[in-house]
């Protein structure tokens, strides 16, 4: 899809918008504030966090559900909608592990920041607010830089790419990972992804070429340098492994998935305290991931701490993406009840 259908409202949409907001057409700070209040109070326009699928912003309106890139992306065409200027945001805030099937991403965070280009009558200062649906921390007082949409259609591709390469769909893959090579040619994580593409695909030789050219814009960009190592040393080319290996040990990147999948071998095998220990160390590193704290829930519960065990459920349900996770940890909290 090209931008302009990626933010492109329903009729439905708008004729909500319309409804809503027909009584402000004519006094953008009274507009401003009335979509602040109807987007954040439990009465105005609500929406579930889901991260299943990145939608475009009618397809978000229509699920009432998305994810953080998908509700950005709606918010703004809504603010377009009611003639407010929109501002992208990317927070300063740390790497964004996710895992799709056996598919590791580093993801960032954005938000969206709504204000007027006239200066208020009465206090001769601009007015906005920021729009944030991020579920796991608090973005707002941190510092951020500004993105063009430009960034974030690359950025709505590049979700696109992973979730059909998680899928097994590798030609889509493909298309949406060329489309952000072609978009952004000088950033090296572009590269990176459309090299595991590649070699998903069985095209080992080009998937080298792919993440050697990235690494002539960021020579230290770890998840390039990872995957590069991956395909030599899956190939059989330990020596041309070893330069890269080294480098990537100097940057000290440690997957918390490694950490939790060395936790549940542990587990696997009645370790449950060296587990326990484990799941800790990857919640340090990124405690915003639901399984990790499941595998801390179990291991309590393995070792007859039951409220603990609850809490770290609890938290492990707070945190899922998807409504069907949370559905799931609803089921294993009742399931737990007979044991408190």
């Amino acid at each position: 899809p090209d931008p302009e259908k990626i933010f492109a409202l329903s009729e439905s949409a708008k004729s909500l918008l319309d409804n809503e907001f027909k009584f402000y057409r004519n006094d953008s700070f009274e507009r401003l504030r009335e979509f602040k209040s109807w987007m954040g109070q439990p009465d105005g326009f609500r929406v579930l966090y889901d991260n299943e699928t990145t939608y475009m912003a009618a397809d978000t309106f229509a699920q009432g559900a998305g994810n953080c890139m998908s509700l950005a992306i709606l918010a703004a065409a809504f603010s377009q909608y009611l003639d407010l200027n929109v501002d992208f945001l990317e927070p300063d805030v740390p790497l964004f592990w996710e895992r799709r099937e056996n598919i590791e991403t580093i993801n960032e965070h954005i938000n969206v920041r709504v204000h007027t280009t006239e200066a208020n009558k009465i206090s001769f200062t601009h007015q906005g607010f920021l729009i944030d649906f991020s579920i796991s921390r608090s973005n707002k007082r941190i510092s951020s830089k500004k993105i063009s949409k430009q960034e974030v259609v690359s950025l709505f591709y590049r979700n696109r790419a992973a979730e059909a390469l998680a899928q097994g769909e590798l030609d889509l893959a493909y298309s949406y990972g060329y489309q952000v090579m072609t978009m952004l040619p000088e950033q090296a994580g572009s590269y990176s992804l459309l090299g595991v593409i590649l070699r998903q695909q069985g095209q080992g030789e080009l998937a080298e070429k792919v993440y050697l050219k990235g690494l002539q814009f960021d020579q230290a960009h770890s998840f390039l340098l990872h995957n590069l190592v991956y395909l030599y040393r899956t190939t059989g080319q330990e020596q041309q492994a070893a330069p890269y290996q080294a480098r990537l040990e100097r940057l000290q990147m440690e997957s918390p998935f490694v950490i939790a999948k060395k936790a549940d071998e542990l587990y696997e095998l009645g370790r449950y305290e060296k587990a326990l220990s484990l799941y800790k160390r990857a919640i340090r590193k990124a405690d915003y991931i639901h399984d990790f704290h499941f595998g801390k829930a179990r291991s309590l519960f393995s070792m007859g701490e039951y409220k603990a065990a609850e809490r770290a459920l609890t938290k492990a349900k707070e945190l899922s993406t998807t409504l069907r996770q949370g559905s799931r940890y609803s089921n294993k909290l009742a399931a737990l009840q007979p044991y408190l």
